[in-house]
């Protein structure tokens, strides 16, 4: 399988992360602030090892298909 590719926040424009999650088998989203310079006004950037909404998945392709998704992109149900 290929690198996951995330693609950039929908708000800031700013770098997200996959992490494995700590207190069960899963995965977390984590865009923090602190990892870029003026994102601290992102209104869903998070502190340093918080995910996103403590939404865990529980594969990497699970979270990076549920970050990558868009309201109105194409192909979108929602």
């Amino acid at each position: 399988m290929g690198e996951i590719k995330l693609k950039p926040c929908p708000f800031c424009g700013r770098e997200a992360r996959i992490k494995p999650y700590g207190y069960a088998d899963g995965y977390v989203i984590e865009h923090v602030a602190s990892y870029e310079p003026d994102s601290a006004l992102c209104p869903i950037a998070n502190d340093e090892g918080v995910g996103i909404g403590l939404l865990y998945y529980e594969t990497e392709e699970e979270a990076a298909e549920a970050w990558n998704n868009r309201a109105g992109q194409e192909g979108d149900t929602k």
